[in-house]
């Protein structure tokens, strides 16, 4: 139903429960079981990228409680192309990574969340072919068009990197 959700579930491998979503509640978010405590016992770094504040539903705080030693937000990116309420676009998110990912000397995991699929559902100008606007949802489902977009910009991008023959995304 959120983003929280998804993130405990595929960070903790925890189910969604009734109430508050276990990154949100202060007195539990320490010490689970995650991929990223996992992985960092092996060797690799470990990455939070998020082009919004990462204090949106206490997401440093549970990144930084289980296992993800680099957390990247809206603060430290200095020449973004479009922003929005949510933060950056998808575009500079993906930039941004791709410019971690190519100074990594070891094994890493990357957890990216994208904002340009959030309402008001805004991103640059002339990336997509825009949908009509007598299409029901045109403005999410042009968000939604956008995002993969910069997604398949990225993967384009990463193909010519030496990261990419080791990765998978």
């Amino acid at each position: 139903t959120r983003t929280a959700r998804g993130i405990e579930a595929i960070i903790a491998s925890f189910p969604p429960i009734p109430g508050e979503s276990i990154i949100k509640r202060s007195k539990t978010i320490n010490n689970f079981f995650t991929i990223a405590r996992i992985l960092k016992s092996y060797g690799y770094s470990t990455h939070f990228i998020y082009g919004g504040q990462a204090m949106f539903d206490n997401m440093r705080g549970f990144f930084n409680s289980n296992g993800f030693d680099n957390i990247i937000e809206e603060k430290d990116f200095n020449n973004y192309i479009f922003k929005t309420t949510w933060g950056v676009s998808d575009e500079d998110l993906f930039n941004k990574a791709d410019e971690i990912f190519k100074k990594q000397v070891k094994p890493f995991l990357a957890v990216l969340i994208t904002t340009s699929n959030h309402m008001p559902f805004t991103f640059p100008e002339n990336r997509i072919k825009k949908l009509p606007e007598n299409i029901q949802d045109s403005d999410r489902l042009n968000a939604v068009k956008y995002s993969d977009y910069a997604l398949g910009s990225f993967i384009k991008k990463a193909e010519n990197e030496t990261y990419f023959k080791n990765t998978l995304f």
